[in-house]
């Protein structure tokens, strides 16, 4: 069965599926479809049941799953820029997990911080919900906060004092700004 379902891979690069063993049976889920699940008993023929499976993958419906998924990823992508920009000098980057339906999000002040999102049968516009509401958590926290003060120090070579950190912060962000929109002027 798996050098059947290779082929179907190879024929289809971008068909993602989990095969599950329940009870007497393989169970054939397609990651991109929540509504696609075909059983594969041990003992049968397993041509009708991957031409089955291949049927699916050509499927109009399919093929419309998986558009919709890339453009709630693209969407993603946009808001985490948005994100990251509310946030500076918050850095949001993504990293495509094998198997994770959303990419992974990973912050550059907070290099042990990474969103944990599982593929628990979510549709993508669900897992990208979560994934935006656990960044938009992180980058609220005081661990994050105190990070971008620390990484704002090393890089300054200075010392904020705790009463006047918001409004320095403040000023710091906004010249940043300034020199970022000058810059992207000039070019």
């Amino acid at each position: 069965m798996n050098q059947e379902l290779e082929r179907i891979r190879q024929r289809h690069p971008d068909f993602s599926f989990k095969v599950q063993l329940a009870g007497d049976n393989h169970l054939i889920l397609c990651l991109d479809c929540a509504h696609f699940r075909h059983h594969v008993p041990f003992s049968e023929d397993l041509s009708l049941d991957l031409n089955i499976v291949e049927g699916h993958v050509t499927s109009k419906d399919h093929k419309y799953q998986i558009q919709k998924h890339a453009q709630q990823i693209q969407l993603f992508h946009t808001k985490l820029e948005n994100l990251s920009g509310q946030f500076p000098p918050t850095k949001l980057k993504t990293r495509p997990i094998c198997g994770q339906l959303v990419p992974q999000v990973t912050c550059s002040s907070c290099p042990e911080w990474q969103s944990g999102l599982s593929n628990k049968r979510y549709s993508v516009k669900n897992l990208v919900s979560m994934a935006l509401d656990d960044t938009r958590y992180h980058v609220k926290t005081k661990s994050h906060q105190h990070q971008i003060q620390s990484c704002l120090e090393k890089e300054l070579n200075v010392r904020i004092h705790s009463k006047t950190r918001g409004f320095y912060l403040q000023n710091i962000i906004l010249r940043r700004r300034k020199s970022m929109k000058s810059r992207s002027h000039k070019a």
